[in-house]
């Protein structure tokens, strides 16, 4: 049986990336491995995925070692912080153990402290600083590219969004949504009245919703709730959405930034998302294209006001509507499953090596 341990550094951007992490760890735990699992988070993310239902099995929390490192919020968001003050970072990291596997969650810059690391992730955020001209942050995009050309990591991500940075410069590996099966069918049309707005964990703000568009929806008859940022911001215009289970399942359209974390989300409870985001953020737009070209969605992004109200209106339709929900049906499930069993053939790979070198 395969032994060692298994660490993952989560990105603090939002919470797509620690909720990856979180079902990846949940399968390994289902594996009943003698794997010790350790994950390296910022404390509010996971207290609030906590809060909010976790994804891992009930007793998961006590099998899996938390520590609660305060993980800096990559540059793509932090326009005001110089690169210098993410080099400390290493500081308080750990070297990797002999039977360690590091799984770095976007998080490619600390392949500087763990060189063997595996990437997990649909985009690289030099690609993000590069498209968004951010010049004083250009040292972080060398550094990555230059970390990725020397240690040609493997990275695993979606198959069905990954950006082609991700694609031309690691070692891609495929992997199907990161959900067991979509639910598409645990509620009916007529049950599904709710609009779901989220502008995902990242901070965004509500000022990309038109508000006349709102109105209209809401004139229309449909039950609007709102993310935490969203509720804030519109001094809680609508009630705010607590994104348990039984909550998704009533959500009829996702208008929101299509973060892969809310995309995931669409993906087990087969919901559309109309996509508005920052023009100039590169893997919005690219999320926002995968999805428009596989059916899943519409991009709201080059509409004017008025033909917004309309694309929603007909994305909320029964003809469009239940051919973007059918069309979750035809994507490839199973993607933390998958990621946890390729994880522990790695393990075995490393063990391997480490005790050939030890002979």
């Amino acid at each position: 049986m395969v032994a060692g341990k298994i660490k993952f550094y989560a990105c603090n951007n939002g919470y797509g990336h620690l909720r990856r992490v979180l079902r990846v760890a949940s399968e390994l735990l289902a594996q009943k491995t003698d794997i010790s699992i350790e994950i390296v988070c910022s404390k509010d993310k996971l207290n609030t995925l906590y809060g909010g239902g976790s994804v891992l099995p009930a007793s998961g929390k006590n099998k899996i070692c938390f520590s609660h490192h305060n993980m800096a919020r990559v540059p793509a968001y932090s326009a005001n912080t110089e690169y210098e003050a993410f080099q400390r970072w290493f500081d308080g990291f750990h070297d990797a153990g002999p039977d360690e596997l590091v799984v770095l969650d976007n998080e490619a810059l600390l392949l500087e402290k763990f060189p063997t690391a595996v990437l997990m992730g649909s985009f690289l955020w030099s690609d993000v600083i590069e498209s968004m001209e951010w010049n004083k942050l250009m040292p972080y995009v060398k550094k990555e590219r230059e970390l990725i050309r020397l240690f040609g990591p493997n990275m695993l991500g979606l198959a069905d969004m990954a950006m082609p940075g991700v694609r031309n410069r690691t070692r891609f590996v495929p992997m199907p949504w990161f959900v067991d099966r979509t639910e598409i069918f645990q509620a009916t049309e007529t049950e599904r009245k709710t609009i779901l707005l989220t502008m995902g964990g990242s901070g965004k703000e509500a000022s990309m919703l038109p508000t006349v568009m709102l109105d209209e929806l809401e004139s229309d008859g449909w039950e609007i709730y709102t993310d935490g940022g969203i509720y804030r911001s519109m001094n809680g215009r609508y009630p705010l959405f607590d994104f348990s289970r039984e909550s998704f399942r009533m959500v009829r359209l996702v208008i929101g930034r299509p973060g892969i974390g809310i995309m995931t989300e669409c993906a087990e409870y087969g919901i559309p998302i109309a996509c508005i985001y920052e023009d100039l953020n590169p893997e919005m737009a690219n999320n926002a294209e995968r999805a428009a070209a596989l059916g899943l969605g519409i991009d709201l992004i080059r509409l004017n006001a008025e033909m917004r109200i309309a694309a929603v209106r007909k994305a909320l339709s029964p003809p469009l509507c239940d051919e973007m929900r059918r069309n979750w049906l035809q994507r490839s499930f199973g993607g933390a499953k998958a990621s946890a069993e390729w994880l522990m053939i790695e393990l075995g790979r490393v063990a391997r090596l480490n005790l050939e070198t030890t002979i």
